[in-house]
């Protein structure tokens, strides 16, 4: 069965699971257009037979530097051996080289694997807004892919001095900035800006508004 990941100036990611290994993930590229299906070269991670996947995430883009549409993605494992999670896995592919590189393992965020609960992209960057934590199950961070220098980024969030986490954060987008709407009780809510430098604002509160 294939999946639709995403879509750019008429490109489709899709996703297509072959079995039930690990190495079970076959992406390709579809034009309509054209009537054109590349398949993306296989990310050849030297994988244990003892892991098993927890999780898979991508971001979609075109590269505004070099004009070229870009696939990251990243995959979480649990070894088995160890009874633990192991560091993220990622890639990045460039379609206009029609080439594929596979990025050292690292931790991208944390110690344990994290849940993808939102996304954006601004300006070259691919956000993921994450949930699961070094200490708490339900903490939230966000990772970012810049796609021109080919580097992931962790940012962390504001002090918002309640609980931040996934039941309580939205990640948007404010003109050109990322932003984190927060729940605040009912339907009044907090907005917090970032320059990208994890510099965050209080830039709106709607009961100030009036």
């Amino acid at each position: 069965m294939a999946y639709l990941l995403g879509s750019v100036d008429g490109l489709f990611l899709l996703e297509r699971e072959i079995d039930d290994s690990i190495y079970n993930i076959s992406l390709s590229l579809w034009n309509p257009a054209t009537r054109e299906v590349r398949p993306l070269p296989a990310a050849n991670f030297q994988l244990p037979p003892f892991f098993t996947q927890m999780s898979s995430n991508f971001g979609f883009r075109l590269d505004p530097i070099t004009n070229d549409y870009k696939v990251v993605w990243f995959r979480s494992f649990w070894d088995d051996d160890r009874n633990h999670n192991t560091p993220e896995y990622a890639a990045i592919y460039s379609c206009s080289r029609d080439y594929l590189r596979v990025l050292e393992p690292a931790n991208l965020v944390h110690e344990f694997s994290a849940d993808v609960v939102g996304t954006a992209y601004l300006n070259g960057t691919y956000y993921w807004l994450l949930c699961g934590g070094l200490y708490y199950f339900d903490d939230c961070s966000i990772l970012s892919f810049d796609f021109g220098n080919e580097v992931f980024a962790d940012i962390g969030g504001p002090d918002v001095g309640r609980a931040f986490n996934h039941f309580n954060v939205r990640l948007v987008l404010l003109g050109d900035f990322i932003a984190l709407m927060t729940d605040v009780v009912g339907f009044v809510y907090d907005i917090w800006d970032s320059d990208h430098e994890e510099s965050w604002i209080s830039s709106y509160r709607p009961e100030e508004s009036g």
